[in-house]
């Protein structure tokens, strides 16, 4: 468990991948602007869109008709249970230490 990873739990914290990249951020630019935080925060989420491309993909091929149906006659978030349902599970796995 890394010194990060001890100090969220210590305040009783759930260790997360944002909260992971948040203090990385932080911890390497101790006397950094908000906008240079900001701008590091930004490239760490390129870097993980790229992760979470497959299984974004991979969601989207294994659409049956009624998945499909559900979107398009669903509310308006039902794109995103969807994708909720369906990538949850595997992206949490991919970005949880």
């Amino acid at each position: 468990m890394s010194k990060v990873e001890q100090l969220l739990r210590q305040h009783g914290l759930q260790v997360t991948a944002q909260r992971l990249a948040v203090m990385r951020a932080v911890s390497s630019r101790p006397h950094a602007t908000a906008d240079e935080l900001i701008e590091a925060m930004n490239r760490a989420a390129e870097t993980a869109v790229v992760e979470a491309r497959p299984i974004l993909v991979n969601a989207v091929k294994n659409m049956g008709f009624d998945d499909a149906k559900g979107i398009l006659t669903g509310g308006e978030d039902a794109a995103t249970q969807y994708f909720k349902r369906t990538t949850s599970e595997p992206l949490t796995e991919k970005f949880l230490p």
